[in-house]
């Protein structure tokens, strides 16, 4: 998939996505990221958890900050799906940037 949604969810319920890739980072300095969903999410960059908005339950928010250089670097995104109501959103900010989803073109695999 070229963008971080679940738009290739292979159902309404029951299911989870991962989304492996890089992501280029345009200075080095400290980043903010958040995940908006429903169900369970989280963010890994290289080996460390960013933020683990983990369970069962409606759109809830995690933040998690990382220092990064600038550059490529690893990124995991987890999600599942169990019942009812569905989203997900990844969000950062960082220097000279604010907050908003993460864009295509920072995307890669």
């Amino acid at each position: 998939t070229e963008a971080i949604d679940l738009e290739s969810a292979p159902a309404e319920n029951g299911f989870a996505l991962q989304f492996n890739g890089y992501i280029r980072i345009p200075e080095t300095g400290v980043y903010i990221f958040t995940c908006a969903s429903d169900d369970g999410s989280r963010l890994i960059i290289g080996d460390r958890i960013v933020l683990d908005n983990d369970g069962v339950h409606g759109t809830r928010e995690k933040s998690g900050a990382i220092a990064l250089e600038a550059g490529f670097h690893p990124l995991n995104i987890q999600y599942f799906q169990g019942r009812g109501g569905r989203g997900l959103k990844v969000f950062m900010k960082g220097p000279d940037m604010p907050g908003a989803e993460i864009p295509a073109d920072m995307l890669f695999h």
